[in-house]
């Protein structure tokens, strides 16, 4: 009797507590489904061509994409010369800036640093919701000689969009010129192929809210 009493009892608390319509269910007319994806962005230099956003994709799993040298510039004329490109790709949702920083090309001979500087001109080939500034970083001078190093050239070169989402890219071509007479003018030492005149460029991306 007494088990009867209790069983009575728990079907009349669950009846006062899911009483009418409010008996929670499970919708089985809907199919619920959840993701997450996580965003991409890849950035660098190459001396490959590259023309489109399948190009950077296919791209980025290749490491013969990321060839960022070159032994090709003269210091000697004055004419701008193609030395590669820079590429950007981000599905991130947070805006991204792109700075490059320029360090003249620089040999040490006889405990004497020569350096040379130059300028950086950058091209916008593609460009999909980004915004390229189209200045040039750095400036072209004469070689001169210093015991303390130069302070590298800095410039914003790239912006993605504000507001902009999903796939944000750019393929900018790169271009060096030096004060190639000026240069003949002052003296360079003799560079060979065991001890190169050298000088990087850096790029950083920075995530702006």
């Amino acid at each position: 009797m007494k088990k009867l009493i209790v069983i009575l009892s728990i079907l009349l608390i669950a009846f006062s507590l899911y009483a009418g319509d409010e008996v929670p269910s499970v919708d089985k007319k809907t199919f619920t489904l959840w993701s997450q994806v996580e965003g991409v962005l890849f950035h660098g230099f190459t001396t490959k061509g590259y023309n489109n956003s399948d190009d950077l994709l296919e791209a980025n799993t290749n490491d013969a994409t990321w060839n960022a040298s070159t032994d090709k510039v003269n210091l000697t004329i004055d004419e701008n010369q193609f030395i590669g490109s820079y590429i950007f790709y981000s599905t991130n949702n947070s805006q991204s800036d792109v700075t490059f920083e320029t360090y003249p090309l620089s040999l040490t001979v006889y405990k004497k640093d020569y350096y040379v500087p130059y300028a950086l001109d950058y091209k916008e080939k593609v460009a999909n919701d980004i915004s390229v500034s189209g200045q040039s970083v750095g400036s072209a001078a004469q070689a001169f000689v210093s015991k303390i190093e130069p302070k590298p050239a800095t410039d914003i070169v790239l912006k993605t969009n504000d507001k902009s989402s999903g796939a944000r890219y750019g393929i900018l071509d790169l271009y060096v010129t030096f004060k190639g007479s000026e240069n003949i003018k002052f003296g360079l030492p003799e560079a060979s192929d065991k001890a190169f005149y050298r000088g990087t460029i850096v790029a950083k991306v920075v995530s702006r809210k």
